[in-house]
């Protein structure tokens, strides 16, 4: 939390925002020591929930201040992009070939201070699974399918629908495993590479001392509150809004995830799931913030009597 500091500091302040004097007149908590902005990064790990709206109402807090003038909806982020340009209505620094894509964490790359959210891995592979396009996420190979005839991201998603049991055959391959712990070590989601020791020790330290703040999808409302307390600010009305809703029903959804857990689905997520949780909730309880605190989806697979190997206590 450290890293925190980064975004302190005073500057004089002038009455008429432009680019110019952006730096002087922006708040405190979105200004470095020497007034300059906080570099803001986002490495957005592919289905573990969407955090843009709120990053960019938190680093631009003129364009919370026009959606209070119509009061009524919380746009997108692609819309609230187009809307109200970054360049004209942010104070501090996003470049959003940086802050909104799916790419891998390289801090010695992107510099900055960077955020991101993690997800309890069955959860995410079950969105991910459903979620078009994502099936087939970043750093997916058609030759890691061992099956001539795939030769395509169009020939992999027709061949898990027309499966017979297309969960558990997307759920097969290892290069979709551990794309979390994979993103946080540079690479890309779905990179066709074993998962190791190394890397799973690089993420949880990368977790403690390179990350600035991290949500967990499992608590959004007190990730909301836990960030604006440590980074600064207040939340807008739209920081809060779940834009992006799925055309999946939560009971088939609630329905798959208890199915790979009592199949016995392992993903090497799960460690640096369960070390983001511990942290996250110590974190909450030094802030006075509430949090559930609900039990992890593969911790239930030891009330089965399921053993896998890998499993974090």
């Amino acid at each position: 939390l450290a890293l925190v500091a980064m975004a302190l500091g005073a500057a004089a302040k002038s009455a008429v925002w432009s680019p110019a004097n952006a730096s002087a007149l922006a708040p405190a908590h979105l200004r470095q020591a020497d007034g300059s902005p906080i570099q803001l990064r986002w490495l957005h790990i592919q289905k573990t929930g969407s955090i843009g709206e709120a990053l960019l109402l938190f680093a631009c807090p003129r364009i919370a201040e026009e959606l209070e003038k119509d009061g009524k909806h919380c746009p997108s982020l692609t819309v609230m992009r187009r809307q109200y340009p970054p360049d004209a209505y942010c104070d501090a620094d996003l470049t959003f070939n940086k802050f909104a894509w799916h790419w891998p964490f390289r801090l010695e790359r992107d510099g900055g201070i960077t955020v991101t959210t993690f997800r309890d891995p069955i959860s995410r592979m079950v969105s991910q699974f459903h979620f078009g396009p994502y099936m087939t996420p970043h750093g997916f190979s058609p030759g890691a399918v061992g099956n001539p005839s795939i030769q395509s991201k169009g020939d992999f998603r027709t061949s898990v629908k027309q499966n017979a049991d297309p969960l558990l055959y997307y759920t097969s391959f290892d290069m979709f495993k551990g794309c979390q712990t994979k993103m946080l070590n540079g690479h890309a989601c779905a990179s066709p590479m074993n998962v190791t020791r190394a890397m799973i020790d690089e993420a949880k330290r990368r977790i403690e001392e390179e990350l600035v703040f991290f949500w967990l999808t499992e608590e959004w409302q007190a990730s909301m509150e836990l960030f604006y307390k440590i980074m600064g600010g207040a939340p807008q009305r739209c920081s809060h809004q779940h834009v992006r809703g799925s055309s999946v029903s939560k009971p088939t959804i609630h329905e798959e995830e208890e199915r790979l857990v009592a199949l016995g689905f392992w993903d090497p997520d799960e460690e640096i799931h369960w070390h983001a949780t511990k942290l996250f909730r110590q974190r909450c309880k030094d802030n006075n913030v509430a949090f559930e605190g609900a039990e992890p989806l593969y911790f239930r697979r030891a009330h089965l009597g399921i053993q896998v190997e890998g499993v974090v206590t």
